[in-house]
């Protein structure tokens, strides 16, 4: 089984820096779509590392607007870097 990025994790959190995972397709069998497919556990896998460890996880968007790059972000959400997010 290929790793969930436990390492790549691990190296975010110490780092104080941003991961984006991206998995394209889950259990995919056709012939198209197998190379790019990963088993459902590896994604298990990687929720489980993520829950235990207590690391915060946002969508792309929530990211850009707690670095406030995006231009749509209401001012004043109250939002706070990463560092400052209490668990």
């Amino acid at each position: 089984m290929r790793s969930y990025g436990s390492s790549e994790i691990a190296y975010a959190v110490a780092n104080n820096s941003w991961l984006i995972i991206l998995f394209h397709r889950a259990d995919e069998t056709a012939a198209c779509c197998a190379p790019i497919s990963v088993d459902h556990t590896l994604i298990q896998g990687a929720v489980h590392y993520l829950v235990q460890g207590h690391v915060s996880v946002v969508t792309n968007n929530e990211g850009m607007i707690i670095e406030n790059r995006d231009a749509q972000a209401t001012a004043g959400l109250g939002l706070h870097r990463q560092s400052d997010m209490k668990h």
